[in-house]
């Protein structure tokens, strides 16, 4: 609310507040949620696999990206 009416004079920290803590909150409910719905819907091997893969291409995805940016630092050009 504070970042939207202007009060908060520094702009990283705005965009810190509206995508980094907003986004995060937005990206999980939405996580939850579908998993809540197929879970509620009678489908709770799908919203099993559904979390797990979630988790471990999200997490799978970091490791890789920096697993490539640690192997352009290790080769000076």
């Amino acid at each position: 609310m504070l970042a939207s009416k202007g009060s908060i004079p520094n702009p990283k920290l705005v965009l810190f507040l509206k995508t980094g803590i907003c986004g995060g909150f937005t990206t999980f409910s939405t996580f939850a949620l579908e998993s809540a719905t197929l879970m509620k819907s009678g489908h709770p091997k799908v919203a099993f696999l559904y979390m797990l893969l979630s988790i471990l291409v999200g997490v799978g995805a970091i490791f890789i990206t920096e697993s490539e940016s640690l192997f352009e630092n290790t080769h000076p050009q």
